[in-house]
């Protein structure tokens, strides 16, 4: 039997534990069961007995590490608690999620534990002989789909949001809460705060939907368009972000943090609305899991309709007032 750790997020903006983590304890019961093993979670922060309680519905044990030094996000004190945890908890898999805080963390404990790390996962199958993971990410810049076995326990990944469900059933009984005393303190970490920059709160992998501008959006005000869509489609959607490719944000015409690809966020809403955008590998490999694709475009030989569920070839400005008028009188 070996134990899977499921390393937990807190969504500080709304007190809550991160959709994101929810995905993690249904990829962690899922291999759980093929272990034979318990699953753990492991929670980091400053009162947070409210998540812990939450997590504890779906996991057999739940480490906390409760400590006012880990309010913010540290990655050099984060590591150094994961790492004690560790030890304590003798995990044969360890998971997170691929998120910053995850891309942080991860390969500095794999650093740590001397173990190999594969990053952003779109898929994880349990070796039953050998116990090892197989690893399917993309490679290439998206072309390829490659499968990675690494020898060595623990097996370490981090696993690309919006893959798995969120954790739906919860187990039979409250999970066994323990609290972990540690020794923490600032000579721990070189990093300091030198200022606090307040700054746009966009997460673009939390999204059900996503209306993403590429360079044919034109400008700043065709992005202003696009926030028309985004109203209409709020009325159905619990969540709608605007995102972009690369272009629109090196022109300046969209915060750095709604760039989508492989240099920015990789998300996989339920309907990703690409509007002049022409699918070059780079943005595809951010958003190709998405469950449903409409792509406008008018180059009729733009790469994004090979991926596209339903295509639109024409002027975005002339479709997007008949595709929100049409939006209107149906939703």
């Amino acid at each position: 039997m070996r134990d899977v750790l499921a390393v937990m997020e807190i969504d500080e903006e709304a007190s809550r534990v991160a959709p994101v983590s929810l995905e993690l304890l249904e990829c962690g019961k899922l291999l759980s069961r093929g272990t034979g093993g318990t699953l753990c979670a492991m929670l980091i922060g400053n009162s947070i007995q409210q998540q812990a309680d939450e997590i504890a519905k779906y996991a057999d044990k739940v480490y906390v590490i409760d400590h006012t030094l880990l309010k913010d996000f540290n990655p050099e004190l984060y590591v150094y608690v994961l790492e004690r945890v560790c030890e304590i908890a003798n995990p044969a898999y360890i998971i997170l999620a691929h998120t910053w805080k995850g891309a942080d963390i991860a390969p500095r404990l794999s650093a740590r534990l001397r173990v190999p790390l594969t990053t952003d996962c779109i898929g994880i199958e349990l070796d039953n002989t050998t116990g090892l993971l197989k690893r399917r990410k993309q490679v290439y810049g998206g072309a390829v789909v490659a499968t990675f076995i690494c020898e060595g326990f623990p097996q370490l990944v981090t696993l690309r949001p919006k893959v798995w469900e969120k954790v739906k059933e919860a187990r039979e009984g409250r999970g066994e809460i323990i609290h972990l005393d540690l020794k923490i303190d600032e000579s721990l970490s070189k990093l300091k705060v030198i200022k606090r920059i307040k700054e746009e709160t966009v997460r673009l992998a939390d999204a059900d939907v996503i209306v993403a501008g590429g360079r044919g959006v034109g400008s700043v005000e065709g992005f202003k368009e696009l926030e028309k869509l985004k109203a209409v489609l709020e009325k159905s959607f619990k969540k709608v972000e605007i995102g972009a490719s690369r272009p629109p944000v090196d022109k300046g015409w969209i915060s750095p943090s709604r760039q989508i690809g492989l240099t920015g966020e990789k998300v996989s809403p339920i309907l990703y609305i690409a509007v002049g955008i022409s699918g070059a590998t780079q943005h595809v490999v951010g958003m190709d899991k998405s469950k449903i694709i409409v792509a406008i475009n008018n180059d009729p030989n733009a790469p994004i309709f090979s991926i596209a569920d339903i295509g639109v070839v024409g002027d975005y400005r002339e479709i997007l007032p008949h595709f929100i008028k049409g939006l209107e009188e149906f939703l």
